[in-house]
């Protein structure tokens, strides 16, 4: 687009950082939230999910 490449790497660097303090913060999505309260307000009881064996990598990947 503006043949600008430098930026790529502050950029992927700052989501890096973005995404493990938001994790630290919470470890459930606002969309996951948002889905439990929905289905709860209909009626439909929701189970949470188990956390997997070694606690997952943080990166929205286990």
């Amino acid at each position: 687009m503006t043949d600008r490449h430098s930026v790529i790497f502050q950029l992927m660097y700052a989501a890096m950082v973005a995404n493990l303090i938001g994790s630290f913060i919470d470890r459930k999505s606002y969309y996951e939230r948002m889905k439990i309260r929905l289905l709860n307000a209909m009626g439909v009881g929701v189970a949470p999910k188990e956390a997997p064996e070694g606690g997952g990598s943080g990166f929205g990947l286990g």
